[in-house]
Order: structure tokens, then sequence, then C-alpha cells
């Protein structure tokens, strides 16, 4: 619990990646990738139970095997909705009776449960409104093109820079989002004009999405040590619109 609501952490082992066949099966450390997402919650001051949303059959073994509470799902299909929502949608029609949910994506095996304890205390300070990870980029809008069938360029911002300079660009991140039960019920979703942002930092917000991703997260692991930090890092936040 935190502050005295109950917390529901779901695992969004859902759709795996296109990138990556079998992503949230995959070994990373010696176990299975989704697991190091159930070890953060499990790492968590706040949660209360933790459910693992899944369609891989891998997964789903695994998650009996070690005793966690899974559900099973179909084969993904298109519904409309991003995979933490849905995922956070199959888990409350079972677990509706805690207070807050956070879903926590399959493939980030490098957030900490304080990440996740921190996502929490910024929703419940702003009234169990949603809030999502977010990580700086140094990627500028000025630097987008698009190519045509002969690769020739084309800024996507003409010649205008939409950010003023010096401005510190985020981008959303699917590691954690969280919210109050009845307001994610409500919307269907995360993302809406009361979202705020939870900082990660940069050397944690790794989504897998490739084989390379994976000896990235390896090595990091082996630098650091399950469950580290390489800095103090202090979240702020700010509001996000859709």
């Amino acid at each position: 619990m935190i502050n005295s609501k109950s917390v529901l952490a779901v695992v969004s082992a859902i759709g795996g990646c296109k990138t990556l066949a079998r992503r949230d099966s995959r070994m990373l450390g010696g176990k299975p990738l989704f697991a190091w997402s159930v070890n953060t919650a499990k790492n968590s001051r706040s949660v209360d139970r933790i459910v693992v949303v899944t369609d891989d059959n891998e997964v789903r073994s695994y998650s009996q095997a070690i005793g966690a509470t899974v559900i099973a799902v179909p084969p993904e299909k298109e519904t409309g909705m991003d995979r933490a929502s849905f995922a956070t949608a199959v888990a409350l029609r079972e677990f509706a009776q805690y207070d807050m949910v956070a879903v926590i994506d399959a493939g980030a095996p490098l957030i900490l449960g304080s990440d996740l304890d921190g996502v929490l205390e910024v929703s419940l300070r702003n009234h169990g409104t949603p809030v999502v990870t977010v990580s700086e980029t140094r990627l500028s809008p000025a630097s987008l093109v698009v190519l045509d069938t002969s690769r020739k360029m084309r800024k996507v911002f003409g010649n205008q820079d939409p950010v003023p300079p010096n401005t510190r660009i985020y981008t959303t991140s699917s590691a954690i989002s969280a919210s109050a039960v009845g307001y994610v019920q409500t919307h269907g979703t995360f993302l809406t004009e009361d979202t705020h942002a939870f900082l990660l930092a940069p050397e944690r917000s790794l989504i897998v999405e490739s084989k390379a991703d994976l000896v990235v997260a390896e090595g990091f692991l082996k630098l650091t040590g399950p469950g580290s930090e390489l800095m103090p890092f202090n979240s702020s936040v700010s509001s996000i619109s859709q």
C-alpha cells in the first residue's frame, strides 16, 4: 500500500515485439526478460499484488512456475488501445478492488522498484491522475526528416524549429504507467490531458526491441548489478498532453 491506497501491479507481456520475436521470454541475466519487470514490482514498497498478462505460452508457463498470478489472453488483435491500457483493462476485469494500478512493460529490465514507487507517489500527489515515465533526449525536432522513394530528404518541420532554443525535450516511455483504478477505467488510457511525467534516469530507460538492446541490458546489469543505480536521480513532474 501507499498512503493507505492498495496497489495492483500489472506486467504487460502482450504482443512481444515486432522487431524481436519471442522478446518477453528471451533470457537475460539467467531469467526471462519479463521476469525482470516482475522483480521490479516485487522490489516496490507499495505493491500489494502482481499480475502478469500475456499471450505468450512460455511467459505463462514460467509465471506459473514461480507462483505468479497470470492471466492468459489470445494472441493480440487490434483493439484500438495501447498495450499498457489493454493489459490494465484485462487485469481489472478480475482485480478491480484495488485503489491504484501500475502497469510495467515486460521489455523494461532496468527500472527499479523505487521508480515504480515514484510513479505512484506522483499520481497520488495529483489526485490519482495518470503518470507515465519519460526520459530526456538529445534529439532535436529540427533534425527530423522524411525520405521520398529516391531517398531525397525533406525536413518534417521545414525551416521552422518547433521548440525554442535550450528547451529540454523528453520522450515518453512505456516502462511504467499508473493512475487511480477509477480514472483508467473511465478514460481507457493513461495518456490524457491530465497526464504527468516521471523522469527515468537515462541509463535505465531502455525498452528492449532488438538483440542489440539485450546486449546493452546485459552489459548494464553486469556493470551495476541487478537493481543498482549508477547515481542518485531526482524525478520531477510536468504535464503531458496527448
